[in-house]
């Protein structure tokens, strides 16, 4: 763990990265015990995304997610909390930042299409 200016960073950082990334920007619901939570994905590859949230959970948590494609579609996916970042001066110029980067365990056919289609895309190996 360490911090820069006013950033912790809990665990990984980009050298635990396996997989190039796309900079999308997706709405997306995970849920975990229960509880239904929204934030905003970003920086998706094969095998991880970071989502965007003021309300992160704990690292190794099993969450389900609903990730809001372009044109209607949708991606469900399985994964587990990697890392989490969280600003410390609460400012929403900076809480944007917070979130958390997510392993993911299971995905479907739409979020492999997606990534490995869309301009930039990922190429799968």
């Amino acid at each position: 763990m360490y911090h820069t200016a006013g950033v912790k960073m809990i665990e990984t950082a980009q050298e635990k990265r396996r997989s190039d990334r796309y900079k999308g920007r997706f709405k997306i619901e995970y849920a975990t015990g229960g509880q239904i939570y929204r934030g905003i994905s970003s920086d998706l590859s094969l095998s991880g995304l970071f989502i965007r949230t003021r309300n992160p959970l704990e690292i190794g948590t099993l969450i389900t997610m609903l990730l809001h494609l372009p044109g209607g579609l949708t991606a469900t996916l399985k994964g587990r909390v990697a890392r989490v970042l969280v600003t410390h001066d609460g400012t929403s110029a900076v809480s944007i930042r917070n979130g958390m980067g997510i392993e993911i365990i299971e995905k479907d056919y739409n979020y492999l299409r997606m990534v490995t289609s869309l301009p930039g895309g990922i190429r799968p190996n």
